[in-house]
């Protein structure tokens, strides 16, 4: 098993140049059903999301896609056909880090990040200066970077 794992782990990351990140993004999408590749629109979060984005939905309604930054620590809800594509990892703002200050310009002094209000604005002001936005979810930390522009992605054969 031990085997398994590590060789899994090799395949994954094989082709990852230095500066770029891999993101994996799973989807039962009719789109990308039989295909080896497709665009990943964030305009399809606005116009439909899948009952999994239920929170993302609540917290903004701002554009974008989700994507896991390891293909084995996702949410257990989250199904469908693995893809996989490359980006710039410069481009990609760590939320966690907060390095230019994004949380607190745009935190309401009493109110924090209120749905749907600072989150919105925090959102597009990031979307401004970078392609993408990384972050954690739940307890149990499960990286994940929301993406603002559409991505080709290709699909992982299991």
């Amino acid at each position: 098993m031990k085997n398994l794992f590590e060789n899994w782990q090799t395949f994954v990351n094989e082709d990852v140049e230095p500066g770029k990140t891999r993101l994996y993004h799973y989807t039962r999408a009719p789109a990308a059903k039989d295909k080896d590749h497709f665009i990943v629109d964030p305009a399809h979060f606005v116009t439909s999301r899948g009952s999994y984005s239920r929170n993302e939905w609540t917290r903004s309604r701002y554009p974008r896609s989700f994507y896991y930054t390891d293909p084995e620590r996702k949410e257990s809800i989250v199904s469908g056909d693995l893809f996989i594509t490359d980006v710039s990892s410069e481009r990609i703002y760590d939320l966690r880090k907060d390095p230019d200050g994004y949380n607190q310009k745009h935190r309401h002094p009493t109110y924090g990040l209120r749905n749907d209000i600072e989150w919105t604005r925090m959102l597009e002001d990031i979307a401004a200066a970078y392609d993408g936005i990384s972050y954690t979810l739940g307890e149990g930390g499960i990286p994940v970077v929301a993406y603002f522009r559409p991505l080709e992605v290709k699909r992982v054969d299991n």
